[in-house]
């Protein structure tokens, strides 16, 4: 358990585990889950671990409903934020995907090309 000053990153976290499942069902790609995720994870807690991304995404997949964090009432998270910060990402999302079929695909090919370019320019710099 992370301590109540680590409250934010408690947060971001338990928004991470509940939003996996609204990514899963609008992205089919595993290769571009990945890379979401793994640029999450970076930007806000600045690890770049792959075995610790392998373990994190696996436990998404195994469970896939993480919405009883909600439930739970753990006093470092912010039920009604994340319920409204998820309720809300899904609305937008299925509202996107619906005008534009072809986004979530699009989004899928964009970050994959992204992750090759970064892999690219690293390689070339060492």
């Amino acid at each position: 358990m992370m301590p109540k000053k680590s409250a934010f990153f408690q947060n971001f976290l338990a928004l991470a585990l509940i939003i996996y499942g609204i990514i899963e069902y609008k992205f089919q790609s595993e290769d571009f889950k990945r890379i979401l995720y793994k640029h999450l994870f970076l930007s806000i807690y600045k690890i770049n671990d792959v075995e610790l991304l392998d373990k994190l995404l696996n436990l998404m997949k195994k469970h896939r409903d993480w919405a009883d964090f909600l439930n739970k009432n753990h006093p470092n998270l912010d039920n009604s934020f994340l319920n409204e910060i998820s309720l809300n990402f899904k609305g937008w999302l299925d509202r996107l995907a619906h005008r534009f079929p072809e986004i979530p695909r699009m989004i899928e090919l964009s970050g994959e090309k992204t992750e090759e370019s970064l892999r690219k320019r690293e390689v070339l710099n060492v």
